[in-house]
């Protein structure tokens, strides 16, 4: 089980990158934001941590009304999360709900949560088989293991050398 929540992140945390980038960038006149996240590589942690969370509650032996419910509740609070985080250690905001109705400090909004609602039924409809294959397909190929040592690897210097940089320039900034 173990393994598979962490390959589910690692695709969670990369397909999250490729779906902030198509919804970031839907205007024409716009030039293409291919660092929508707080670290430099292809990959979001939040969206990692959420599709955790989606196979997870899909494991509930609840109606799939309720699983939609608990997993658009648990998406928006790891939104919230991880903008409180990012806002309190490194004083940085990726996202701004302010402009929406019912937003709670431009951190989550009403709105977004219907968004993460859809998302869900479609993968509690139809992504989670997909998922289970992509997965069975992962445990049994060699490379597979590898793969996961160098990503996590990646991903934690990438949050090392990205908080020490961002620490430094806040603690300079107050001088």
């Amino acid at each position: 089980m173990f393994y598979n929540l962490l390959l589910v992140f690692i695709i969670g945390s990369i397909l999250g990158w490729f779906l902030e980038i198509f919804w970031r960038n839907l205007k024409v006149d716009k030039k293409i934001d291919l660092n929508p996240g707080f670290l430099k590589g292809p990959y979001i942690l939040s969206y990692g941590f959420g599709l955790v969370l989606l196979y997870l509650i899909n494991f509930l032996n609840i109606n799939l009304f309720l699983k939609i419910l608990f997993s658009g509740i648990a998406l928006t609070l790891i939104e919230l999360a991880g903008s409180l985080f990012l806002k309190k250690i490194f004083n940085i905001k990726l996202w701004d709900y302010s402009n929406f109705y019912l937003n709670f400090k431009g951190h989550i909004c009403l709105a977004y949560f219907f968004i993460w609602c859809i998302l869900s039924a479609l993968f509690h409809l139809n992504l989670y088989k997909i998922l289970l294959s992509i997965l069975y397909y992962l445990a049994h190929n060699n490379i597979t293991n590898i793969f996961i040592l160098i990503f996590y690897i990646i991903i934690i210097s990438d949050f090392i050398l990205k908080s020490k940089k961002k620490l430094i320039y806040r603690n300079n900034s107050k001088r």
